[in-house]
C-alpha cells in the first residue's frame, strides 16, 4: 500500500489527536475554500473566503483580542453571490478582492466590475467600489449581510455556543449603522458597523442599497467597524482606505521595519526568506506593558490565538 503523503493540511498522515477523534476541533479551513484570506493587525484579524465573504457558521470573521465581533459579512447583487477575478493581500493588515456577477435577474453577466478593499488598522475598514459596464442604465440592490455572535476564538475552532438571548440590537433607523451589543456577567462586548453612505433601508441585519446607475457610472461606500483598545494592540495603520492600499499614508509597520537589521546576502533565496520571516514577525507583533515597561512580543498566529482570552464570553 503507497504511503500517504504529508500535505499542509495534514502534516502527520497516519496520526490523529484525541481532540480530532472526538470531534472537538473542526476542521480549518475548508469551508473558507483553499483561497481564504486573512488581514490582521496584532491581536485582530478579519478571516474571509476569496471573494471577501464571511458565510454564516465558518469559522471566518473580524476576532478583536480573542473575541469574534463579526461573524458573518456576505455581499451580494440583485440575491446573488459575486465572482471571483482576483483577490491578493497588499499588506499583511490590508487586501482587496477584484469581482464581477455572473448571470443574474435583470442583469448579464459580467456587466459589473466590483472591487472590495479593506484593511485593519483602527478599527475593521471596508471600501466597496461598483461600475457599470453597461451601455443603458441599470436598476441594482446591493445588499451585506451582517451577524454577530461574540464566540470566544477557542469556540470558533470547535462548538460555538448560542448566545442569541443575550444579543440586543440597535440598528439606526436612518441606515447609517448596525450595532450589536453582548453582555455576559463582567464581559460585554459591542460590534458597529458603521456606514459613510447610509443604506436605503435596513431588513433584518442586513443593510440594503437601492442604486440607480446611468451607463458606465460608478459607486462606492465606505465601511467601519470601530475596535474597543485593549492588550497587545500594536500601533494602528490610519487614513483614507486607498492611500492605505497604495502605501501612501503613515505606515507604522513602515518605519519598525526601517529600524530593524537588513541582511545582505549574494544568495537571493536567503535574502528573500529572512525578509519574509521579518514580516511575518512584524504582523504578529504584539504591544504589552510589563513592570511598567513597553514590549513587543509575537503572538501564536492567525488564525490560530493573538491574545490570551480577557473574560468569560
Amino acid at each position: 500500500m503507497a504511503a500517504v503523503r504529508a500535505t499542509p493540511a495534514n502534516p502527520t498522515p497516519g496520526l490523529m489527536s484525541e481532540a480530532g477523534r472526538s470531534g472537538d476541533q473542526r476542521a480549518m479551513p475548508p469551508e473558507l475554500g483553499p483561497d481564504s484570506l486573512a488581514v490582521l493587525s496584532g491581536p485582530t484579524f478579519m478571516y474571509s473566503n476569496s471573494s471577501g465573504d464571511v458565510p454564516p457558521g465558518s469559522i471566518g470573521g473580524l476576532v478583536h483580542l480573542d473575541t469574534r465581533l463579526v461573524s458573518g459579512w456576505t455581499l451580494t447583487v440583485n440575491g446573488g453571490a459575486l465572482l471571483v477575478l482576483r483577490a491578493q493581500t497588499i499588506e499583511h493588515y490590508s487586501a482587496q478582492y477584484v469581482l464581477t456577477n455572473s448571470e443574474l435577474p435583470g442583469l448579464p453577466p459580467n456587466s459589473l466590475g466590483l472591487r472590495r478593499l479593506r484593511y485593519v488598522g483602527d478599527g475593521f475598514h471596508e471600501r466597496v467600489e461598483l461600475l457599470s459596464f453597461r451601455p443603458e442604465p441599470v436598476r441594482l440592490e446591493l445588499r451585506l449581510a451582517v451577524d454577530a455572535d461574540f464566540a470566544d476564538l477557542f469556540e470558533v475552532k470547535s462548538v460555538v455556543r448560542d448566545r442569541s438571548a443575550q444579543i440586543t440590537r440597535d440598528h439606526a433607523a436612518d441606515g447609517s449603522e448596525l450595532c450589536f451589543s453582548y453582555r455576559n456577567g463582567d464581559f460585554s462586548a459591542q460590534t458597529r458597523v458603521c456606514c459613510a453612505t447610509p443604506a436605503d433601508r435596513i431588513e433584518g441585519d442586513e443593510l440594503v442599497w437601492e442604486l440607480d446607475l446611468s451607463p458606465r457610472q460608478g459607486w462606492k461606500v465606505d465601511l467601519h467597524v470601530p475596535l474597543p483598545p485593549g492588550m497587545g494592540v500594536v500601533e494602528p495603520v490610519r487614513g483614507d482606505i486607498a492611500d492605505v492600499i497604495h502605501g501612501r499614508g503613515d505606515d507604522p509597520l513602515r518605519r519598525w521595519v526601517e529600524d530593524r537589521a537588513v541582511l545582505r546576502s549574494d544568495n537571493q533565496a536567503l535574502e528573500r526568506t529572512v525578509r519574509r520571516s521579518r514580516d511575518d514577525l512584524a504582523a504578529l507583533r504584539l504591544d504589552l506593558e510589563v513592570k511598567g515597561q513597553k514590549i513587543l512580543l509575537p503572538g501564536a498566529g492567525c488564525p490560530g490565538s493573538s491574545a490570551s482570552s480577557g473574560g468569560t464570553r
